[in-house]
């Protein structure tokens, strides 16, 4: 078995702790307590450990609870629009658990231009919330509306947990058609 080398270790941190500062910020003075409470054996590096240990179990609880219990439906109006026509969206979040939900970012990302669907809401226990958006169509084509991701994190964005809902859907926009100028039939032509 060989030893980890430093680029295995790097690829670690930057998995886990590398990304997050403040969680890192966290760790690194939850050991540093530790050790000068082992150490000095002095109750001030211990009380400190024991706070900080217990702000990190406390912000993965509040995680994992803000991000279970969670449904989704996103509805479209119709897939099939015309260039001067919207878009409309019916977003409705459940919260089908026990503890309400304080904070919830909803994202619906999309390659449709000018559509950027953000909101950050909050629901009582075992409710519901419902929203409309409309966004013009500007340009004609083919585009992907992603699927909705619901993201969650802890008062001191220590911890943070995504979940995504729906499929990709298609829109087609087509080009307005043209109004064409009355046509005036030639005298003596028959009507049909």
């Amino acid at each position: 078995m060989t030893a980890p080398g430093p680029g295995m270790l790097r690829s670690a941190y930057g998995a886990t702790l590398g990304t997050r500062p403040a969680l890192t910020g966290v760790v690194i003075a939850l050991v540093i307590a530790f050790v000068l409470a082992f150490a000095s054996n002095h109750w001030l590096p211990f009380r400190i450990g024991y706070f900080l240990l217990f702000g990190l179990a406390a912000g993965a609880f509040w995680t994992w609870a803000h991000g279970s219990g969670l449904g989704l439906q996103r509805r479209l109006a119709s897939t099939r629009l015309q260039v001067g026509e919207s878009i409309v969206e019916r977003f409705e979040v459940e919260n089908q658990a026990l503890l309400p939900k304080l904070w919830l970012e909803v994202d619906a990302e999309s390659d449709f231009p000018g559509r950027r669907v953000r909101r950050v809401i909050s629901l009582p226990s075992r409710s519901r919330r419902s929203w409309e958006v409309a966004t013009p169509c500007v340009r004609r084509g083919a585009y992907t509306l992603g699927a909705v991701t619901v993201r969650v994190a802890d008062l001191f964005d220590l911890f943070r947990s995504e979940q995504h809902f729906g499929r990709p859907q298609e829109i087609l926009v087509y080009p307005r058609p043209l109004d064409l100028p009355r046509l005036q039939r030639a005298a003596g032509q028959p009507a049909w």
